[in-house]
């Protein structure tokens, strides 16, 4: 019992520490963007874009309004996530499921509260440019990858 309450402890931490740091990221990035007018070069590989996505990763589905769809999604997400944390012993797996909960609840948080999920790091090469994205999509895509990896394994 012990040991399920500090997978819970670890689950709803990882969750929260995602959710806050991409909800402080995302504010502290509308205020600085808005202030360079837009947007911003870091590097000759990375600028600080303002970008709100209400489509699916990488902009898919982005000319539909469809947060209620989105929602249900991170609902049934975060359900299975707590439901894998019940069931898996280990805290690694714990971790990554916090992993990608956190993420998917701080994009939720977005399209409830403006309709769509402020992006703003932008990695390009030349004229070539990686999807704008967000520390909520970096969490479900680390998270997720590494599921994928541990499970490809475990067969």
């Amino acid at each position: 019992m012990l040991k399920l309450l500090k997978r819970f402890l670890l689950f709803g931490g990882v969750t929260f520490c995602v959710v806050w740091a991409d909800q402080q990221t995302k504010a502290w990035m509308q205020v600085f963007i808005e202030e360079q007018g837009g947007a911003f070069a870091l590097t000759a590989y990375l600028s600080l874009v303002r970008v709100w996505n209400k489509g699916m990763s990488f902009g898919l589905l982005n000319h539909m309004d469809i947060v209620w769809l989105f929602l249900a999604f991170v609902c049934i997400a975060v359900l299975f996530f707590v439901v894998r944390t019940y069931k898996d012993s280990s805290y690694f797996l714990t971790s990554l499921y916090g992993l990608v909960t956190g993420g998917a609840l701080g994009n939720g948080i977005d399209r409830v509260r403006d309709g769509a999920v402020f992006d703003f790091l932008d990695f390009h090469l030349g004229g070539t440019h990686f999807p704008a994205f967000n520390l909520a999509d970096a969490s479900i895509s680390i998270g997720a990858v590494l599921l994928a990896i541990f499970y490809r394994k475990q067969t």
